[in-house]
Formats: structure tokens, C-alpha cells, sequence
């Protein structure tokens, strides 16, 4: 049986998926033969799993206190065992995909330059993660992995931008901006924005050597092998 691991972050809906909603596509059979785990808070969802303790996946959602509908979207997939080619580096690799509504302070700040902008942003989604995380961290193992790779990732591309603020352009090319990582080997990054939804694609390890677009569909998993 074919199962994707993605599906409830890509169903829900900034802004118009609530609780129950998000709840309904976390506890599906699916997600039980897969064996998900779920922690929650009062605003903060999340479910998490595992293949043979080698692929390992979190979808965390936050929700914004006064309308109660999903402000922020994360997911997590690790591969320990992740190698494309003859490649001379680690197996190991992770790919993040996040969706944030963005404070009207962050966008509407008259920034020197859309350099500032890109930094603002990036150090945005930092934040909120870190912020939504601490609220269900002790849960699981999972969320624990998925801070050391946002926080070394995000951390190491907002050092590289300090920097070097020009090289923020990269985060919009089809190329994405490529860096190199201490525990992760190297990374790419991509960050957006649009009607006021801050999205970041993150790929380190093996993963990191294709682009968005060369990228494979690695979340659909086979169960049962």
C-alpha cells in the first residue's frame, strides 16, 4: 500500500482550516496503519511517524488564538539512509516545507532594500517555529530532530546574508540559494512570499543536489517493505 506521508499539509488551507479539520486529516486509517502519533496544545497540532526508524516525518500546525483557523504549517521528512549516486558525502538528509501567515509588521516595514525584506522574513519563520515546537517538543524524538535542522539551517543562511545581503536574490532563483552545513553536509534554500503567506522550501544532505523542480515525489512511501 502506497501512502503519502505529505497529504495532511498539503490539504490544509492557511486561514480556513480549523482544529477539527486538521484533526480529521491526522487520524485517518491511513495514519493509523502507518502508526502516527499525535501531540497537541491548546494551538499547536502535530503528528509524527516512522519508517524502519530510517524515514521519519512530522506535519505540525499552529493556529492563530483569536480565529482558531491554521496560521502556520510545517513538515519535516528525514531519510538516514538518503543517497542519490555516487555521491561522497553522508546519507543522511532532510527536506522542510513551510507555509506562514506573515505579521503585517513584517511586511509592511519600510526595509532598506528587498535584501532586509528576504532576512525579515526568514528570521520570521525562525521564530514562530521555535515558538510552536517548544509547545509539544517533549512529545517525540521527531520535533527534537526537526529544531537541529531548521535552527542550524535557517541559522546558518540568515549568518550567510548578514553577510553577504546580495546574495538573497538566490532565494527566488530556479537554483535556490546553496550553502554548506556542518552536521547536514550542504543545503538549499527557496523563500517567498505571496498575499501575505511566507513560504520556505528547505532541502540538506542528498537532497539538497537536485532543485525544486528536479525534485521527486519521496514523501509517497510503500508500507508493508
Amino acid at each position: 500500500m502506497k501512502t503519502d506521508v505529505k497529504s495532511a499539509f498539503n490539504e490544509v488551507n492557511l486561514g480556513m482550516t480549523d482544529s477539527a479539520q486538521v484533526l480529521a486529516l491526522v487520524q485517518t486509517p491511513e495514519t493509523e496503519l502507518r502508526g502516527d502519533l499525535i501531540s497537541q496544545d491548546q494551538t499547536v497540532i502535530a503528528a509524527w511517524g516512522h519508517k524502519d526508524e530510517v524515514k521519519m516525518w512530522l506535519n505540525l500546525f499552529a493556529f492563530n488564538e483569536d480565529t482558531t483557523f491554521v496560521d502556520r504549517k510545517y513538515f519535516f521528512y528525514v531519510d538516514e539512509h538518503a543517497r542519490w549516486g555516487w555521491l561522497m558525502h553522508p546519507k543522511w538528509a532532510a527536506m522542510v516545507d513551510v507555509n506562514v501567515t506573515a505579521d503585517q509588521a513584517v511586511l509592511e516595514k519600510p526595509y532598506a532594500n528587498e535584501n532586509a525584506r528576504q532576512i525579515a522574513m526568514l528570521q520570521f519563520i525562525l521564530d514562530k517555529f521555535t515558538s510552536d515546537e517548544l509547545k509539544v517538543r517533549p512529545d517525540n524524538k521527531m520535533i527534537g530532530i526537526s529544531k537541529d535542522v531548521a535552527n542550524e539551517a535557517i541559522g546558518t543562511v540568515l549568518l550567510i546574508l548578514k553577510e553577504s545581503p546580495a546574495r538573497a536574490v538566490e532565494l527566488s532563483r530556479p537554483q535556490g540559494l546553496q550553502f554548506e552545513l556542518k552536521s547536514f553536509y550542504k543545503g538549499r534554500m527557496y523563500l517567498s512570499e505571496q498575499d501575505g503567506i511566507i513560504n520556505m522550501d528547505l532541502k540538506t544532505g542528498a537532497y539538497a543536489e537536485r532543485t525544486k523542480g528536479q525534485f521527486p515525489p519521496l514523501t509517497v512511501i510503500t508500507l508493508g517493505r
